[in-house]
């Protein structure tokens, strides 16, 4: 079950960064992966031992003025059921005019249900037609604040750009690869 776990956390932490912007003035990710899967250091472990936290390293292009990224929070449903929800851990601060990498540390929750495990199955076939996300994203640019939410369950090739949809596929397939060769694929 802790493979299970892992792997949603992963899925969900590709998809909160695959959701920035791609219009014309504002940041747009180039490229994503896994920076470190874990509890902070000196943490107790919870839930069995399973890991809480996920670190991301996104790599971001932004045209404009910086942005703090001040609450984030992502759900991804399966069929219409919540699977996993990530949560911004600490602020994240998009440096202006430039290429960037940007860590964002996130905090992961995964429903024990069986669509988790159909989710899983899902993704192994490449069929993202029953994934949904939710999302919510407060920041700041300058002066300027806002707050952003999708209503309701975007579908997943929506909310994510296919090439990022591409990276997803291709990271999640890196991090089973490296379940299996540790023994621990359940």
């Amino acid at each position: 079950m802790r493979a299970v776990r892992l792997f949603w956390a992963v899925l969900a932490a590709l998809c909160l960064a695959g959701c920035a912007s791609d219009a014309a003035r504002g940041p747009r990710v180039i490229d994503v992966r896994l920076a470190e899967i874990g509890d902070p250091a000196g943490a107790p472990a919870v839930d069995g031992g399973l890991p809480s936290r996920v670190t991301l390293l996104a790599t971001v292009e932004n045209p404009s003025r910086g942005i703090k990224i001040s609450s984030g929070r992502l759900r991804i449903s399966y069929r219409g059921r919540r699977v996993v929800m990530l949560t911004l851990a600490e602020a994240v601060k998009i440096p202006p005019r430039g290429v960037s990498e940007v860590a964002i540390p996130l905090r992961v929750n995964v429903a024990h249900n069986s669509a988790a495990l159909s989710l899983r199955a899902a993704v192994r076939r490449r069929d993202a037609s029953g994934i949904g996300i939710e999302t919510e994203v407060s920041a700041r640019a300058g002066l300027i604040r806002g707050e952003a939410a999708e209503r309701g369950v975007v579908p997943l090739e929506k909310a994510v750009p296919t090439r990022l949809l591409d990276i997803m596929w291709r990271t999640l397939d890196e991090f089973t690869e490296s379940l299996s060769e540790s023994g621990d694929d359940e």
